[in-house]
Order: C-alpha cells, then sequence, then structure tokens
C-alpha cells in the first residue's frame, strides 16, 4: 500500500462513518416524529423504543449505505482538490484513476457487506421489529403457538386447502375443506369434520367427498373415514406463511420455486428477486461516479457534495422503483427490471471512469 493509499484511506473512511451515522441517525428521527403519536398513546417505554429502532437500524442502514458512500467520496476528493493534492500526485506520475482505487476498494467491501446485511440480519432484524410495534407497542396479543385458525394453503396439483382450526402439536386439522382445480376448474371437494396425519397422509373423518365432471354434475360420497394422500404434510398447516417481503435473496428464491410448483402468482416476487442481488452493487458504481465527478469539478464545496450526493441518489432510488413497478406489473421481464437501474447507472459509471483514465 502506497503512502497516498493510507493518506486517501485516512480522508475517507472517517467521512464515510460520520456521513453513514448522519444519515441513519436523520432517517430514524423522522421515523420517530412520524410514529411519535403512535408511541405515546400506548405508552411504549424508553427501552422499548431503544429496541424497536436498534432493530430498524439494520434495513436504513443498507438503505442510507449507498448515499454515504457517494457522500464521503465527493468529500474527500473534493478537499483534495482544493488543497491542489490531486494535482500533485497527477504531477509525480500516477493517474487520476490510480488515486481512486483506495475508495473503490472500500466501496467494494461496502457492496459485499450490505448484501450480507440483507442476507443474514435484515430479515431477523425486521421481523423482531414487527414483533415489538404489533405486540408490544399496540399491546396485540401474539398469536398462540400451538394453534392457528383459518388456514389456507395452496398446494400442489391444483389442491387448495381451508382448514378452520389447526392444532399443531396434534398434527389435527377441524372443519375441513379440500379442493381441487384443473384448468381453473373446480373438479372435486372433500370436506370433512376432522383430519388426523398418520405419518404418511391425512386421515379424514366424517365427511363427504363431492367430485364435479365437464358439466358441472357433482357426485356426492359420503365418508367415515378417508385416507388422503397428499403432497402437503403438517409443516405447511403448524407454521405461519412466509412474507416474501421480508426474505432475503437465498430464501425468496427458495419459496419462489414452491409457490411456483403450487401453481401461485410469483411474477411480482421475481423482480424483488433481482433487486435484492443487483441492489448492493450500487456502493461501488455512485464510488465511481463520485470519484469522477469530484476530480472533474476540481473544487467541489461541501454544499455542492452534499447535493450532487443526494440528487444523484434521488434519481437512482426513482429509477429503481420505475423499473421494479414495471417488472410487477409484467410489462418488463423480471430480470430486466431487476437489473436495469444497475445497468444504466453503471454503464455511466463506466463512461465517466474510462474518461479518468485518459487524464
Amino acid at each position: 500500500m502506497k503512502i497516498f493509499d493510507r493518506y486517501v484511506l485516512g480522508q475517507f473512511l472517517p467521512a464515510l462513518g460520520f456521513a453513514l451515522l448522519s444519515f441513519v441517525t436523520l432517517f430514524l428521527a423522522l421515523e420517530f416524529i412520524d410514529k411519535l403519536s403512535r408511541f405515546l398513546d400506548h405508552g411504549a417505554s424508553a427501552w422499548t423504543l431503544f429496541r424497536y429502532f436498534a432493530y430498524r437500524a439494520p434495513y436504513v442502514l443498507v438503505m442510507m449505505l449507498p448515499i454515504a458512500v457517494l457522500l464521503a467520496t465527493f468529500l474527500t476528493l473534493g478537499q483534495m482538490a482544493r488543497f491542489r493534492e490531486l494535482v500533485a500526485i497527477a504531477t509525480a506520475g500516477e493517474s487520476l484513476a490510480r488515486v481512486a482505487l483506495p475508495v473503490l476498494f472500500v466501496a467494494a467491501l461496502c457492496s459485499f457487506g450490505s448484501f450480507a446485511l440483507g442476507e443474514l440480519v435484515v430479515p431477523r432484524a425486521n421481523a423482531e421489529r414487527d414483533r415489538i410495534l404489533e405486540q408490544e407497542i399496540d399491546k396485540v396479543p401474539p398469536p398462540p403457538k400451538d394453534e392457528r385458525t383459518d388456514v389456507t394453503v395452496r398446494g400442489q396439483n391444483g389442491y387448495v386447502y381451508v382448514v378452520r382450526l389447526y392444532f399443531v402439536p396434534d398434527r389435527r386439522m377441524h372443519d375441513i375443506s379440500i379442493y381441487r382445480y384443473e384448468s381453473g376448474r373446480l373438479t372435486r371437494r372433500i370436506d370433512a369434520r376432522l383430519g388426523e396425519w398418520d405419518g404418511g397422509a391425512w386421515v379424514l373423518k366424517q365427511g363427504f367427498d363431492r367430485t364435479f365432471d365437464a358439466d358441472s354434475l357433482e357426485r356426492a360420497r359420503p365418508f367415515d373415514r378417508l385416507r388422503f394422500a397428499s403432497l402437503e404434510g403438517p409443516e405447511d398447516f403448524g407454521s405461519p406463511p412466509d412474507d416474501p417481503d421480508e426474505l432475503g435473496y437465498f430464501d425468496l428464491r427458495r419459496y419462489l420455486v414452491r409457490a411456483a410448483a403450487r401453481g401461485m402468482e410469483v411474477g411480482p416476487f421475481k423482480t424483488k428477486l433481482h433487486v435484492k442481488l443487483a441492489f448492493p452493487l450500487v456502493n461501488l458504481i455512485v464510488a465511481v461516479i463520485g470519484c469522477a465527478l469530484a476530480m472533474e469539478l476540481r473544487t467541489p464545496t461541501p454544499a455542492l457534495s452534499f447535493g450532487l450526493s443526494v440528487s444523484i441518489a434521488f434519481a437512482y432510488f426513482g429509477v429503481l422503483r420505475f423499473f421494479q413497478i414495471l417488472g410487477e406489473g409484467a410489462i418488463l421481464p423480471p430480470w430486466l427490471a431487476g437489473w436495469a437501474p444497475t445497468l444504466l447507472f453503471g454503464s455511466w459509471a463506466a463512461y465517466l471512469f474510462y474518461r479518468l483514465q485518459r487524464r
């Protein structure tokens, strides 16, 4: 590591830490003000609020990290430009692109860190944050762990299960209706008062098994006991369904595979899957943009640096949301909608870095 590498890092890392702390604090403060009446109405304690915002912080950190990286890049290289340090380094025979390498290295680490946080920390933190908000602040009683009510499961091969009451430890259903659809048409319906898992299938008791032909002619057969072989077992009924919006990349990918096998509509979530993979790269992209613009402006002031950082960040998030809507509406393929903002801003960054190398 050269001396000016250590010097650039010595300027950049404190600026990055300060910018990140400032943006995260500002975001949390605005959320606190927005929810203040809710906190006061329910008498939330200081310890509860501290834990709520502590679990809120990882998500905010991931979202604010690109803006902090961009602002720190402008501040670091802008200060070096104002004091003619970049000119001195260039006079010594080093290219301006080489000066930016320490910043880009840290930005690449931020991209990996952002993905790791989004995969390992954010989903669990968001779940605990929601639990604190609902159960400890709003005083909503938690659902019982040993039973679930009004359970609906969309199974494979066109089956849909509606269970009025399910006892998790006993693996026992009460008031069950099982529907089977083929090409959008109801072909079979089973209603039973009781269902128990025998280790390989559901044993249904006291009900009717109805079938419907192409002319909707119904044939009903009563039964006292019916062994129903199902691809859906107790684990599909005993745990609450996953919320795709709260899953990490790999968990969401597994969810989409299971949901597609059951015939569920997964198009909107495919776009989110690509966004989760593409979004962390923006930390490196905005660092390249910041390096090139800061060196071209030569003497950017802190106010100008802040304005450019916020403007570029808002432009990126606006483009991201625009393409995400197009992807979720099936106007664009999910992969294109998810990667388009990264490709657009990445192309701009590549062009700026190419110009920087030629200087």
